[in-house]
């Protein structure tokens, strides 16, 4: 079943992350590594996001 981040306060998916990425020259673009913040509700600004399932 397929899931999605949700603001466990406001109830938002408007969830952003920031997160360290490298350049692959191979593929001539930007990778995601490794989030250097947890994630918070873009709406509220809240930390508290949990994992529910997709509608």
């Amino acid at each position: 079943m397929p899931t999605e981040k949700r603001c466990k306060d406001c109830g938002s998916t408007e969830i952003h992350c920031q997160m360290l990425a490298h350049w692959d020259a191979e593929e001539e673009d930007w990778v995601m590594d490794t989030p250097v913040d947890p994630p918070f509700c873009g709406d509220c600004h809240s930390f508290e996001i949990e994992d529910v399932e997709a509608d």
